[in-house]
């Protein structure tokens, strides 16, 4: 039986030590990397091709329907949900189709949408998913993922959404500098009163 000789060179130190990243990526979250873009077909009625935005550490079938609501945040630190916020503001030109329905996604009240406008972009979808990071009950805020525009009465409109993503963005700089727990308490929400989300009531 001859003796074999175990090389350790730089090289393979880097192999190792890149094996071991990837196997550890699983378990980690970076500041850039809180959510990830999965293809996804919720509905009889959606078209091939629709997306859903899931946590990077949801990988089971069950995450790709549905949204999960406040209390699936609500371990996260106050400066992983600000991570988390700004990270879906850069969703703000992603015109793809969410695979998720119009509905009404609050199990508070009964109400049927019967619109014309019945799907809507990853734009909308971020936004939707901002307010269940930071409300503690983000469905009476806003019940339907439709943005209504008050003066011209329409739902979804591009501009209405880049109007929308600016009061986001102005938000989310007040938030941040005074932190997500006094921004409840002092009632700061996202939207003016020119855009509002569909039904949603005002905090």
């Amino acid at each position: 039986m001859s003796n074999s000789v175990f090389i350790y060179s730089p090289l393979l130190k880097k192999a190792l030590c890149l094996s071991f990243c990837l196997l550890s990526m699983g378990n980690s979250i970076t500041q850039s990397g809180f959510f990830r873009k999965i293809k996804a077909n919720c509905s009889s009625r959606k078209q091939n091709g629709t997306h859903h935005i899931v946590l990077a550490r949801d990988t089971t079938e069950m995450y790709k329907c549905r949204y999960l609501g406040h209390m699936y945040y609500a371990d996260f630190s106050e400066s992983q949900k600000l991570q988390m916020i700004e990270e879906l503001l850069n969703y703000q030109n992603d015109k793809s189709l969410s695979a998720l329905p119009v509905q009404c996604y609050n199990p508070k009240i009964s109400k049927v949408y019967t619109g014309v406008v019945t799907e809507y972009s990853l734009q909308v979808e971020a936004l939707f998913l901002i307010n269940q990071i930071y409300f503690e009950d983000p469905y009476i805020y806003s019940p339907f993922p439709l943005l209504l525009d008050k003066n011209t009465n329409t739902l979804n409109e591009e501009k209405t959404i880049q109007t929308a993503f600016k009061s986001y963005r102005i938000w989310y700089n007040k938030i941040r500098s005074i932190g997500i727990v006094a921004s409840r308490e002092q009632h700061i929400a996202p939207l003016d009163k020119n855009i509002v989300w569909y039904s949603g009531s005002s905090w």
